[in-house]
């Protein structure tokens, strides 16, 4: 399956990894890229959720907004939640430049989710 833009351009990595979305260092750790910004991760977990146009999904720990941007593809919205401001903004000012209008993105513990937007069809 091929993920693209609803504009239909394909949803190109390199266009997440480049600084400054290479990482963000934060008690010793760097965040911002992990399992669930690899084309194949994403592709697993949306298989799993069995996902469809009409959904509504949360994902926690926003990241680069790579993953989110590869869910927007195949779902109504996208919720996410990343805790680190740095990637929050980053990751925010990114999916919004691109166009990834369905897409929103909130400051904090993803612990709870986000509840004023529940209930998802996927996490």
């Amino acid at each position: 399956m091929l993920f693209g833009h609803p504009d239909g351009e394909p949803v190109h990595a390199e266009r997440w990894t480049k600084p400054p979305f290479d990482g963000v260092v934060d008690g010793g750790r760097i965040y911002g890229w992990g399992i669930a910004d690899d084309l194949a991760g994403v592709a697993l977990m949306a298989e799993a959720l069995q996902l469809s146009a009409t959904d509504r999904v949360l994902e926690i720990g926003t990241g680069s907004g790579y993953a989110a941007a590869i869910l927007s593809c195949i779902v109504k919205q996208v919720y996410t939640v990343e805790r680190l401001e740095t990637l929050y903004r980053l990751a925010r000012r990114r999916l919004r430049r691109l166009g990834y209008h369905n897409v929103y993105v909130h400051l904090g513990n993803g612990t709870l989710g986000w509840p004023e937007h529940a209930l998802y069809d996927g996490i």
